[in-house]
Formats: C-alpha cells, sequence, structure tokens
C-alpha cells in the first residue's frame, strides 16, 4: 500500500537512504548521491513536513519512498517536454528510493503507477 507518511515513517526512509549510500560506496549501486549530502534525514523530515513524502509499506515495513509534489527545478524550463505543461499541470518524483533488501520485486514500478495514476488525488 502506498500511503502519506506519518512521522514515524521518517527514521525508516531515512535507513533506506543510508543502506542506499552504502551500496554505492561499495560500488553496487551508481546514484551519484553522497552521504551527508544528499539525501539527509532533513530530505525526509522536509518532504513530511510539507506533506510530500509517500513510503509503499508492506506488511508493516516500509519498501519505498518518494516525494512528490509540483516543485520544479530551474532547468525543467529548458527542457523540450514531448507535452507541454503548465506548473500546475505538473507532479514531479523526487528521490524515489528502493529499500536495497526488495530490490528488483516491483516496488518502484508499483510506486510508479501510483505516481502517474493516483497522486494527484491524495
Amino acid at each position: 500500500m502506498i500511503r502519506k507518511a506519518i512521522s514515524s515513517d521518517i527514521d525508516l526512509v531515512f535507513g533506506i537512504y543510508e543502506k542506499i549510500h552504502t551500496e554505492e560506496e561499495a560500488g553496487r549501486t551508481t546514484t551519484g548521491w553522497k552521504r551527508g549530502i544528499y539525501p539527509t534525514r532533513q530530505t525526509a523530515v522536509d518532504a513530511f513536513l510539507c506533506e510530500k513524502l509517500y513510503v509503499l509499506e508492506e506488511e508493516g515495513r516500509i519498501l519505498a519512498a518518494a516525494r512528490i509534489d509540483q516543485d520544479q527545478l530551474p532547468a525543467y524550463a529548458d527542457a523540450d517536454w514531448l507535452f507541454p505543461a503548465s506548473a500546475d499541470e505538473v507532479l514531479v518524483l523526487h528521490t524515489l528510493v528502493v529499500d536495497p533488501e526488495a530490490k528488483g520485486q516491483g516496488r518502484g514500478r508499483e510506486f510508479m503507477r501510483f505516481y502517474e495514476n493516483d497522486a494527484r488525488a491524495q
């Protein structure tokens, strides 16, 4: 189930960030992220505080998370988008993470379906 995060999810989401940093540092994945720079616990806190942090929970475990909002980087305005849209018509998916222990099991795909079909209604 994908839902808006609650406060007790913050440390669990941060735990996923940390696992991904460990995978990056070990050379088992490539994100370009740097521990202590991005994403940090504050990344999850900020997304939670503005009510834009979503989590995928399964059997009581948080297996994936992302921030979904309308905040676009300035560079997005220069992109050659296939479908032009005004800012209020766009949702942006930020910092989608899947727990490395759950990778390859369709959690990312499930999050993308939610983002594409259900997030606007939230």
